[in-house]
């Protein structure tokens, strides 16, 4: 299980956390403001696969590394490119 504790306002305001039960790729959003949860879902739920790095090593090809919906690339990238510039912050590992 991949928790993630969300903040904004510089942490001065606690959003809630999010989960991702990988095994089932099932995703638990613990949020109490209904607004503050509909826009942390809708990002989590309209994201589909993600590229989250490319690599090459000496001349060979380009090698995209892709993440599927639901695994823990794909959440941790989420959280760091989509919700940080979005003006949260997060804990990963949070324990609820």
């Amino acid at each position: 299980m991949e928790i993630v504790k969300l903040w904004r306002e510089g942490r001065k305001k606690l959003v809630g956390t999010v989960e991702l039960d990988e095994d089932n790729r099932r995703l638990f959003f613990h949020i109490a403001d209904e607004e503050e949860q509909n826009r942390v879902a809708g990002v989590f739920n309209e994201m589909g696969e993600v590229t989250w790095s490319w690599t090459r090593y000496g001349d060979g090809e380009w090698q995209e590394h892709r993440a599927e919906p639901r695994t823990r690339a794909w959440f941790w990238f989420v959280v760091a490119n989509i919700l940080y510039p979005m003006g949260y912050q997060a804990d990963f590992g949070a324990d609820g």
